[in-house]
């Protein structure tokens, strides 16, 4: 669903079942360890990054999000404002613009290209928590 995979892509990245949104930053701070999601018009793709001796924390944080992100309505409300910013500012841009208009002449209905992985701001603002978990239970 355009704009869905977009927020569960912030989603689950933004918290987890024992660490709230800040005692998560906290601890990839003090651990050094980066983080991150990134949506395609196939795969919802999850990143971790630090020293090695911290890959066991890296893949429990990658297991977790992956197939047990804890999704709850603070979060949803956080991330959907910053996923609609993106939408607004995306869709501004004369090179994205472009690049849609284009795809749309060449490309046939249903292609993977037409998919933008940045959504619709409609779809992103009725969006529920309930509606996360079911999309990522699809995964």
């Amino acid at each position: 669903e355009s704009g869905i995979s977009h927020l569960l892509e912030h989603c689950t990245v933004a918290r987890t079942k024992d660490m709230d949104f800040y005692s998560l930053q906290d601890f990839l701070f003090e651990n050094s360890i980066d983080r991150n999601a990134s949506t395609g018009r196939l795969f919802l793709n999850f990143i971790a990054s630090g020293h090695k001796s911290d890959s066991e924390k890296m893949l429990d944080l990658l297991m977790e999000f992956a197939f047990s992100p804890a999704f709850d309505e603070e979060i949803l409300e956080r991330e959907r404002q910053i996923v609609l910013r993106e939408i607004d500012q995306r869709s501004g841009e004369p090179m994205y613009r472009l690049r849609k208009i284009v795809l749309e002449k060449i490309m046939e209905k249903g292609s993977l290209y037409l998919y933008d992985p940045l959504g619709k701001k409609e779809d992103v603002e009725k969006a529920v928590v309930e509606l996360l978990k079911k999309y990522m239970l699809e995964f």
